[in-house]
Parts: structure tokens; C-alpha cells; sequence
């Protein structure tokens, strides 16, 4: 029995842990253990059970290498960065939106309070007559005429208009 399990199914071990392995790459070696190590019972099940044997215990025991492990691991953080930048440039993006929503919102409002001051000097310039800027001129007046300081000191300003009469 003994030259049995050193010979003979030491092989059959080693073949279904060799023929199994090399459909796999490192990394997706130890990514699918589980898996790897269910095709590589399947094929022990298959061939001993054609002899008679019966697995009954069964675990590979996989430990990959630190060099492995490393470069596992600084794929997996390449990822991640690659992963961080994506979201930061969805975020920057976002805020690129959102600053043009707000922009545009407020040059909408800019707008809307030009229209409105357009329209109320249109509808105060419409109901001006030169009786009514004269009559709040009057009202105004302090009794004082408007002069021009010029070189031989003040003199009114005073318009006068010829007419017929």
C-alpha cells in the first residue's frame, strides 16, 4: 500500500494538480482558487475512483509566493487608483454642471431684472410730457437761477426764445 500512495497516486496527485494549474495564470490561480480546487477533485474522483479509491479528505493548501502577493496586490492598488481617478473626474464633471446651471441661472435672473427695468423706463419716458417734466421742475425750483461761473464771474443761464408775439 504503501508504494501504492508513494507511486502510483502521488502521480495521479501530481498530474491532476499539474494538467488543472495550467489553464490558469497566476493571478487567476489564486482569484478562483475555489474553483481550481474543484476541477483538480473532479479529475482525483475520476481517476483513482476507476482504480477503486474514494477521496475523502481533500485541500490544496495553495499559498502563492510574496512575489506573487506583491504584485497581486500593487495590481489591485493600480486598479484602485485607476478607479479614484475615474470618480474624480465624474466629480469634477458634477461640479462643472452644476457651475454652469448656476451661471446660466443667474444670467437668466440678470435678464429678467434688465427686461423688467427696460420696461419700466419705457413705460415712465411714454408717460413724460414736457407739461408734466416742466410742472416737477417747478415744484423743485428754490427760487434760484442756474448759473455759469466763467471768467468774469457768474452769469445766469437763461434761455430765451424769439417768437411773433
Amino acid at each position: 500500500m504503501e508504494d501504492i500512495q508513494a507511486g502510483y497516486m502521488r502521480t495521479c496527485v501530481y498530474d491532476a494538480y499539474r494538467i488543472t494549474a495550467n489553464k490558469y495564470t497566476s493571478d487567476s490561480l489564486m482569484a478562483s482558487r475555489a474553483r481550481f480546487e474543484d476541477e483538480v477533485r473532479n479529475m482525483l474522483d475520476k481517476k483513482l475512483g476507476d482504480e477503486g479509491f474514494i477521496v475523502t479528505e481533500f485541500t490544496s493548501q495553495i499559498k502563492p509566493p510574496t512575489s506573487l502577493t506583491e504584485m497581486i496586490d500593487a495590481k489591485n492598488r493600480a486598479v484602485q487608483a485607476a478607479l479614484k481617478a475615474e470618480n474624480e473626474v465624474k466629480e469634477a464633471e458634477a461640479n462643472a454642471k452644476i457651475a454652469v446651471a448656476k451661471a446660466e441661472g443667474e444670467a437668466k435672473a440678470m435678464k429678467i431684472k434688465a427686461d423688467a427695468e427696460a420696461y419700466y423706463n419705457r413705460t415712465i419716458a411714454a408717460s413724460l410730457s414736457p407739461m408734466i417734466v416742466q410742472e416737477d421742475w417747478i415744484e423743485k425750483w428754490d427760487g434760484k437761477l442756474p448759473t455759469f461761473t466763467g471768467g468774469n464771474g457768474s452769469i445766469p443761464m437763461l434761455n430765451f426764445k424769439m417768437g411773433d408775439k
